[in-house]
């Protein structure tokens, strides 16, 4: 019988064999490190900006589903940019832990930093899209 505990270690396991497989899938072609490091730097702003995006409309659409109540506008308006803010620290620190053993002055440290950029930007990204939640309504 598989414990919870077991369960909780695959699935980190999972999650991090899946995280460094989906920035190798990506670029496998680099023919050296200097082109995995641009590899990853263009997957991390890429996902920079497809995130803005949707910040960005999920602000739209909290507007729109709050339009009859400028003042539930500004309250829930206020939550979701401190849920965001906190969110960025929350990325911020997370990444730094996972390139912690590299050395912060050379590519492995930037590509650690970006590759985990791009997992929790992607996943951010997802969580915005479903942002106004159900049953939201002015």
């Amino acid at each position: 019988m598989i414990h919870i505990k077991h369960l909780a270690f695959l699935s980190i396991v999972y999650g991090i064999f899946s995280s460094n497989m989906a920035w190798a899938d990506d670029c496998d072609n680099a023919a050296n490190d200097t082109e995995v490091h641009q590899c990853l730097e263009n997957k991390k702003d890429n996902a920079e900006k497809v995130l803005n995006a949707e910040y960005a409309k999920a602000k739209d659409r909290i507007k729109q589903g709050l339009r009859d109540s400028p003042s539930d506008t500004e309250a829930y308006l206020d939550i979701f940019v401190k849920a965001q803010r906190s969110w960025l620290d929350l990325r911020k620190y997370q990444c730094e832990m996972e390139a912690f053993g590299a050395d912060k002055s050379k590519n492995p440290y930037l590509d650690a930093i970006n590759d985990c950029t791009v997992k929790m930007d992607n996943e951010r990204t997802h969580i915005l899209m479903q942002i106004p939640y159900d049953g939201l309504s002015g």
